[in-house]
């Protein structure tokens, strides 16, 4: 009977704990609930069988599923995220150094022969410094 819920002494609306008569169904199943009182959803992280045919169920508010209509409404620019990056926002902490160097090394004691190349001879020489892209 979930209408016998009621909240322990000494909780909070951020981890509550509700005390209720045990289920018919299977208990040890859940893993959600939501308390109508103050319109937020719940994680069980942890339940104990306590004496009187009840339960003590912990809990944590889920608080994107219980904001998520005022969460939908948001609007916003995300500025840092693990997969892309937008060049037009600066962002300082970004960890990344850029440094580019030209190098010239004259092959000329090499099968490498810039003399044996004419106009009609594509020549492609390519070089790549640290590691493979994936």
């Amino acid at each position: 009977d979930y209408e016998s819920a009621h909240l322990t002494d000494g909780c909070s609306m951020i981890r509550p704990r509700f005390r209720l008569k045990t289920p018919e169904t299977d208990p040890v199943k859940a893993n959600y609930l939501y308390c109508h009182d103050w319109g937020r959803y719940y994680f069980i992280n942890d339940f104990d069988f306590v004496p009187g045919n009840a339960m003590i169920f912990d809990c944590i508010v889920d608080p994107l599923y219980s904001f998520m209509d005022q969460l939908k409404n948001v609007s916003g620019t995300i500025l840092r995220n693990e997969h892309a990056q937008n060049s037009y926002i600066v962002d300082t902490e970004l960890p990344i150094l850029v440094r580019k160097s030209l190098e010239i090394i004259r092959l000329e004691n090499s099968d490498f022969q810039l003399s044996r190349f004419n106009s009609d001879t594509h020549l492609f020489l390519m070089t790549i410094a640290g590691g493979a892209i994936t």
